[in-house]
């Protein structure tokens, strides 16, 4: 099967702001002018209350990096490859480059890919093996579960999600990208189960790569 990476993702919560007023714009710009990174202020609406705020947003082609209430994003669109490596690594250089005194309570890794089979027949294969009770003739289907894992004595919650229905796309910049296959997630994310930082620009690297492993072992579980 053909497997396209759609997008890498890391979530970094904290107690922090960065509020978006000349000052912040001005230091984010000082900080990553040299890595092409251009600032932007984007207007977001809370899904929970309906109220619209103001955000920045670091922008470098199909890279972002998204500033939030006490969270901050780093994406990759269509990465070159499904290999998370550089991409981790660069995630830690943002963080130095941020402030290396910042210092997060939690961490997430979202990774989607696009697998598309070469025949409908292969198609069919992956959703039989996924849900065993679907129907001969659907069209559109959702598998999806969380499970709660426990490696190296640190908790994790581990999601899994595949979906197909016709006209998925991915907009990026602008662009839509058409997702012909298969879309597959993968998300890791370690629990708020203890009070206090955990990481910091010190330790991030070997969390996320522990975090990476996880999700190459999921890859392994669910080679189509």
């Amino acid at each position: 099967m053909q497997r396209t990476a759609l997008k890498n993702q890391v979530a970094l919560f904290g107690s922090f702001s960065f509020p978006a007023v000349p000052d912040t714009t001005i230091k984010l710009l000082n900080a990553f002018a040299t890595l092409g990174f251009l600032p932007q202020i984007v207007t977001s609406v809370d899904p929970t209350n309906g109220l619209s705020a103001q955000k920045i947003s670091l922008v470098r082609g199909t890279d972002q990096i998204h500033f939030g209430n006490d969270r901050i994003d780093v994406f990759s669109f269509l990465p070159s490859s499904e290999n998370l490596n550089s991409f981790l690594s660069e995630v830690v250089t943002y963080v130095q480059r941020l402030d290396s005194s910042l210092t997060f309570t939690r961490l997430g890794l979202v990774h989607e890919i696009d697998v598309q089979a070469e025949t409908p027949e292969k198609t069919l294969a992956v959703r039989r093996k996924l849900l065993p009770e679907s129907g001969e003739d659907s069209i559109e289907w959702t598998a999806r579960w969380v499970n709660p894992v426990t490696v190296d004595g640190m908790d994790y919650n581990l999601c899994f999600e595949a979906m197909l229905a016709p006209g998925l796309a991915m907009v990026v910049n602008n662009k839509v990208t058409p997702i012909n296959g298969i879309k597959v997630m993968h998300d890791v994310s370690t629990l708020q189960n203890a009070p206090g930082a955990r990481y910091d620009s010190k330790n991030l690297a070997e969390a996320l790569a522990a975090m990476a492993a996880i999700v190459e072992r999921q890859k392994l579980s669910f080679q189509f």
